[in-house]
């Protein structure tokens, strides 16, 4: 932008993002299948006081909604993703291949803020 110029007009969506122990989930990827209008939305959730610093993992989600005239709805719905050996901070998801209706197989990326991150492959069914 050019000094003194305005800002273009954008529009935005609220959501409600999900909670572990009464903190916020952060929105940390996105990806749509154009051919299906669906959205899937990845957010995580770090014992921490902002949006900056690492903390402690607490867990991720998947959430999956709709377009609607363009437009992203926000009445879809939230998914924890859980990991038997400790929570993941996903950052990322793309789906990777359409099994059929309701059945994505997807792949999800974690980060492990210093440590080895890790390429997840996993089903969607919805």
């Amino acid at each position: 932008m050019d000094k003194g110029s305005t800002a273009p007009d954008f529009d935005y969506t609220e959501f409600d993002l999900p909670e572990i122990k009464d903190i916020k989930a952060g929105f940390s990827g996105a990806t749509m299948d154009k051919k299906t209008g669906m959205v899937l939305l990845t957010a995580s959730v770090e014992n921490t006081p902002n949006a900056y610093d690492d903390g402690e993992v607490l867990g991720s989600f998947i959430g999956m909604f709709t377009m609607e005239d363009e437009k992203i709805n926000p009445s879809g719905s939230w998914v924890r993703i859980e990991n038997l050996n400790s929570p993941l901070k996903i950052e990322s998801v793309t789906i990777d291949k359409k099994n059929r209706e309701g059945d994505l197989d997807i792949i999800l990326v974690s980060d492990s803020d210093g440590g080895r991150s890790q390429l997840l492959k996993a089903n969607l069914r919805y």
